[in-house]
């Protein structure tokens, strides 16, 4: 249900960048990402942020992927001092989940950074139109429709464009299952198995299109898809031109999702020969897509060799497809919905902002350290005896990695325990009691530790 074009400009209203936000609201990524670039090449703007972050924003869009993890990093360098520092990290790697398809890692993130206290208003929108998306992408069509309410009523008072946004995302939702309930498609199970059991709301375009260029491209490719649906095979150069834009400006997995999108359109009105041409580029599920779009890729590939009279092929392609889909909608069936840091100790719950960045060998180290979060006695030397590294060899990794020491890492998710802990209605312990129950033994620790984090101090969230 996300698709990826909308993240830049999502991106560039969360950061407060006009110059940015022209560009891509324009639709030239390209020279947006060059703009940002060269903003972090002065000198009053290499330690800012939100510069940092937006750069590395839109080198995630342009699939340069190593480039934006060390964007990503250094922005936790820059802020390691910042009470902002683990709603912006849960955020960072909210999207790099989304794009990588791992959408229960992703939704603990938004659901940790909507829970921040004091977060900007910008970045809290970010969060709704995010927890919105990766709703969609889990099949958690109810709650992302309530999602999606409150992320209307968040944009109310906001910059227009986010209002443009809110309403162009309903018909984007709306236009995308008003397809896949389509007669032809009755045996794409993945959808059926998460399918509302109502018809869903009716597609309704926006009042009026929107301001947007960016915007406007994708409300017309919506309508297009609806038309191609319906039959209209004219309606594909419309969105093969749509195609070489997004390929012009660098918008890879914005192409692969489109490329997906209009093969199911033209599956919907039994337009074969247009599904197996637009599907032609991604010759290989495995790599070019994951997630839902590994799925609908595989559906859709099938469907074209029963047409073809390539039995054996649409069976197995067939048959890797269902059974896929079974096991996404048990997995995405387990992704809890509520996150609380206690959660994040159990060896199966989804990885959050500090284990997604770590390698596999480095998570077990966390996981570990999560674990034993409540003993005082905790050290940097027993996680590292766990894993078998030396303690230098630990520091490294999750210096490069995380950008923060094993140390530091400890400190703040017990912040983030007892905060978790106070906040509980609940709760009927003292600020101590909870503090000592989390490996906090002296106040002096709890009350410095605690105001960096959370801006106040714990006795003011117990009294909320």
């Amino acid at each position: 249900m996300f698709s990826p074009v909308y993240f830049p400009l999502v991106a560039a209203l969360a950061a407060n960048e006009p110059a940015i936000i022209g560009r891509v609201s324009d639709g030239r990524l390209v020279d947006a990402l060059s703009a940002a670039a060269r903003m972090l090449d002065s000198p009053s703007e290499k330690s800012n942020a939100d510069i940092v972050r937006l750069t590395a924003d839109l080198r995630l869009v342009a699939d340069q992927t190593e480039d934006a993890e060390d964007g990503y990093r250094r922005t936790l360098r820059i802020m390691r001092a910042s009470h902002e520092l683990r709603a912006m990290s849960c955020r960072d790697t909210g999207w790099q989940a989304m794009f990588r398809h791992r959408s229960g890692t992703a939704l603990s993130c938004w659901v940790r950074v909507l829970g921040e206290p004091n977060l900007d208003p910008d970045r809290r929108r970010e969060a709704r139109f995010a927890l919105v998306a990766v709703l969609g992408e889990l099949g958690r069509l109810t709650e992302m429709d309530r999602a999606l309410d409150a992320f209307e009523a968040d944009v109310a008072e906001a910059h227009p464009i986010w209002r443009e946004l809110a309403s162009l995302m309903r018909f984007d939702i709306a236009v995308q299952n008003e397809i896949r309930q389509s007669e032809a498609l009755q045996d794409h199970v993945y959808w059926q198995s998460i399918r509302r059991d109502t018809a869903g709301p009716e597609a309704k375009a926006p009042k009026t299109a929107p301001t947007s260029a960016l915007l406007r491209m994708r409300f017309q490719a919506l309508n297009d898809l609806r038309m191609l649906a319906n039959g209209a095979r004219d309606a594909f150069a419309s969105l093969d031109a749509h195609l070489r834009w997004a390929n012009q400006e660098n918008q890879v997995e914005y192409q692969r999702a489109l490329r997906v999108d209009i093969a199911v359109a033209s599956l919907s009105s039994s337009s074969f020969g247009v599904a197996e041409q637009v599907l032609q580029p991604l010759s290989d599920p495995a790599r070019d897509t994951a997630g839902r779009l590994q799925l609908e890729h595989l559906y859709c590939t099938a469907k074209v060799r029963r047409e073809q009279g390539r039995t054996a092929d649409w069976h197995q392609k067939y048959s890797r497809y269902a059974l896929l889909s079974l096991r996404a909608s048990r997995d995405d069936a387990r992704v809890p919905t509520p996150y609380s840091v206690r959660e994040a100790a159990r060896p199966d719950a989804p990885l959050d902002d500090v284990g997604a960045r770590l390698p596999a060998k480095y998570r077990r180290a966390y996981r570990y350290l999560l674990a034993n979060l409540d003993r005082r006695d905790l050290s940097v030397r027993e996680v590292a005896a766990e894993i078998k590294v030396t303690e230098r060899a630990l520091q490294t990794a999750f210096k490069n990695f995380v950008g923060l020491t094993p140390t530091e890492v400890i400190r703040r998710r017990r912040m983030e325990s007892i905060h978790a802990e106070l906040s509980h209605e609940g709760n009927d312990k003292t600020v101590l009691d909870v503090a000592n129950s989390w490996g906090v033994m002296h106040r002096s620790t709890l009350v410095n530790g605690y105001r960096k984090y959370f801006d106040e101090v714990p006795s003011e969230t117990l009294s909320r």
